[in-house]
């Protein structure tokens, strides 16, 4: 309603506005408050430009680009390597191109970095990163680790991927950079997950082997199985967590029926669905806590043997690797036998494979089972037992699992021309069960005297199988 005044008097005009003029008009405000707003962003980005933000997006992108690079070397780090890994496995899962991915690890380099001081280390970290990066064109080199490197080989089949790890192998060892390398190849359905995984079972083996070299999974395929992320964080649960058992299995003299020792075995709770001890060491090893591990075994056995029977010594077992990693001084197995209020002369080291320097040597069970039967390995018993005692060493001979054994342990004197016992200990299902009891008592098989030894039977029958 608006008024209007006219010559004959004062009216009232009433105007009526359907919903299209309305439309209308508030799109016609709409498109002028938009080109404002528009002007104003040009103008504050400019303004913004101008008074310092190229030197700001300059920094940004700086940053983007060292948060995917490693300092020390320039080449691609973790985080990058995982982005691109799992990039890299889903491209070539859709386009069905082979894929290869290598592991690296330097040998010794914790020894280099202690010896020659840490701009040596430094230096080796460089060389074989320049290395890496000199490579083929579409091969991208990371570093993933202290001394740990990755190269993923695109559209490189198995044979490919063993030709340039072979050349990679001898080229870092001219640059006295010596490395374990373990490499796999992509096959249909696989994950980024799955491919790594590989690689680093066969890296693992590579450095068993010794290092200075290279395994394809492909070789160990057969008798080694990969790791899943559910397994390696049962790992890390039980390490966490601490949920295992302790049994203790006696070693006996096999002369004098006395109970000698008793070694600490502990097992991981079956909910974590681990195969055995065996299993949970492999991959603690491989995700990098197995000294956390052993730690957590060892003292756990030395609570457990408070009981330990009045002269009898207690065999507690160690990785080689934690004995590495101790090497700077970690007492923590010292105070774990004070804790335990054991004498630390009632404790022994069981060390796999590091037999120099023992006071005890073991001999595996696999070796002692074979000898009654097979030649091979009763020539390698009979070689190990002798540089044992021969070195001072006490012999224990594992995994008597019954009679025939035994007897074949007592008779094998006669193959001796040394005076003296050669096998001076006994352990095996024959001679006692793991138990969370200490044991009581001698078992049946050794109650008798000293049994002299008997002449070894010539009419063996003889046992071929593959080694």
């Amino acid at each position: 309603m608006t008024p209007v005044n006219l010559p004959s008097g004062r009216y009232a005009l009433e105007m009526s506005y359907d919903n299209n003029s309305f439309e209308a008009q508030l799109a016609g405000v709409r498109q002028v408050l938009l080109l404002v707003m528009a002007l104003a962003v040009i103008g504050v980005a400019g303004l913004f430009y101008l008074l310092g933000g190229r030197t700001l997006l300059r920094h940004h992108r700086l940053a983007l680009q060292r948060a995917t690079r490693d300092g020390l070397t320039d080449i691609p780090n973790h985080r990058a390597f995982e982005d691109e890994l799992a990039q890299a496995t889903a491209a070539a899962g859709r386009n069905q191109d082979p894929l290869a991915l290598a592991l690296l690890d330097l040998d010794h380099f914790k020894l280099i970095n202690d010896r020659h001081g840490h701009p040596q280390g430094d230096a080796l970290l460089r060389r074989v990163a320049a290395v890496l990066r000199d490579g083929r064109a579409a091969d991208r080199a990371y570093r993933i680790g202290g001394d740990e490197f990755a190269l993923l080989m695109p559209n490189t089949d198995e044979q490919g991927a063993r030709i340039l790890v072979r050349r990679l192998s001898r080229t870092l060892g001219e640059t006295d950079a010596a490395a374990s390398i373990g490499v796999a190849t992509m096959r249909a359905g696989y994950s980024a997950e799955e491919l790594r995984a590989e690689a680093d079972a066969a890296l693992y083996e590579a450095k068993r082997r010794g290092g200075k070299g290279f395994v394809s999974f492909v070789e160990i395929c057969d008798h080694v199985s990969v790791t899943t992320t559910s397994k390696r964080e049962a790992v890390r649960g039980l390490v966490a967590e601490g949920r295992l058992t302790t049994v203790f299995q006696p070693i006996w003299n096999l002369g004098s029926g006395e109970l000698l020792r008793v070694e600490a075995l502990t097992r991981p709770d079956p909910s974590y669905g681990l195969s055995g001890p065996a299993e949970a060491f492999d991959i603690a090893e491989q995700i990098g806590c197995v000294h956390e591990l052993d730690e957590l075994c060892a003292t756990r056995a030395l609570m457990a043997a408070s009981d330990l029977p009045a002269g009898t010594l207690l065999f507690v077992n160690v990785t080689p690797k934690t004995l590495e990693l101790d090497s700077d001084g970690n007492e923590w197995l010292h105070t774990g036998v004070e804790r335990a209020g054991l004498a630390l002369g009632r404790v022994v080291v069981e060390v796999t494979e590091r037999k120099i320097g023992a006071e005890y040597v073991k001999l595996d069970q696999s070796v002692v089972a074979a000898a009654a039967t097979e030649p091979n390995a009763r020539a390698v018993l009979m070689a190990m037992a002798t540089f044992a005692r021969q070195a001072g060493a006490f012999v224990i001979a594992e995994g008597i699992e019954n009679e025939e054994t035994l007897e074949f342990l007592r008779s094998v004197e006669a193959l001796d021309a040394q005076p003296g016992t050669i096998i001076q200990g006994g352990q095996g299902f024959e001679l006692g069960y793991p138990s969370p009891q200490m044991p009581t008592g001698r078992p049946e098989a050794i109650r008798s005297e000293a049994v002299v030894p008997m002449p070894l039977q010539r009419n063996v029958k003889v046992l071929l199988r593959d080694s």
